[in-house]
């Protein structure tokens, strides 16, 4: 019996727009959106597509046919992923928001009230 050697897996074409318009470094500082299109022109179903996505790194692979991994340039916020596959186009479509640090907001001081200033105040709200 001989060794066939193995085919490796390709990597398959793909595009990323931030906030709709195509990748552009410009736009890498300020894009809040993203959308990763990968073009996949031998399926017809989403059926064996796995994705994983960490906030640096996203990875797909199709078993025996497709495999792609991409550090992404900017940070993912990861539980804002989807991802959605059209049939007639055979395209992948993974879309999420950029994580960006929140400025840091300075401490407001604490007013102290004193209890006549309380009794002014009638904006008790009941919890329903």
């Amino acid at each position: 019996m001989f060794d066939t050697p193995q085919e490796e897996n390709r990597a398959p074409n793909w595009e990323l727009y931030l906030d709709g318009k195509p990748l552009d470094t410009e736009l890498l500082s300020t894009c809040q959106n993203f959308k990763l299109e990968v073009y996949l022109e031998m399926l017809v179903s989403s059926k064996g597509i796995l994705l994983r996505a960490s906030s640096e790194r996203i990875e797909l692979t199709v078993k025996a046919l497709y495999s792609l991994g991409l550090w992404m340039p900017f940070q993912v916020k990861v539980e804002s992923l989807s991802a959605e596959f059209d049939c007639d186009s055979r395209t992948l479509s993974l879309t999420g928001q950029v994580w960006r640090e929140q400025p840091e907001t300075p401490e407001t001081p604490v007013q102290k009230l004193t209890p006549v200033e309380l009794s002014t105040h009638d904006l008790l709200y009941d919890v329903v």
